[in-house]
């Protein structure tokens, strides 16, 4: 499947202080802000880990029915998902 979105992996950065946001970055480039507050970092962590998500279900859905490895598709999804909740 070809990415029309910028490639990942995405980071959190450090706040912004001047401007109060706390960044993503991806490919070193800014891909999205957030508000510095609690609940902007914990958005800024699921944008961070939405191409890991795009990525581990493009492979698990790719997967479904064929002969592949779904365990590791299964743990790939479950990595992705710690990500996006900061675990």
């Amino acid at each position: 499947m070809e990415t029309k979105h910028t490639k990942g992996p995405w980071e959190v950065g450090s706040d912004a202080a001047r401007e109060n946001l706390i960044p993503v970055f991806g490919a070193g480039k800014l891909v999205a802000h957030t508000a510095h507050t609690r609940q902007g970092y914990v958005d800024a962590r699921l944008i961070a880990a939405a191409p890991d998500l795009l990525d581990a279900l493009t492979d698990l859905v790719g997967g479904m029915g064929k002969e592949g490895n779904l365990y590791a598709d299964l743990d790939k999804a479950r990595a992705a998902i710690a990500k996006a909740l900061g675990e």
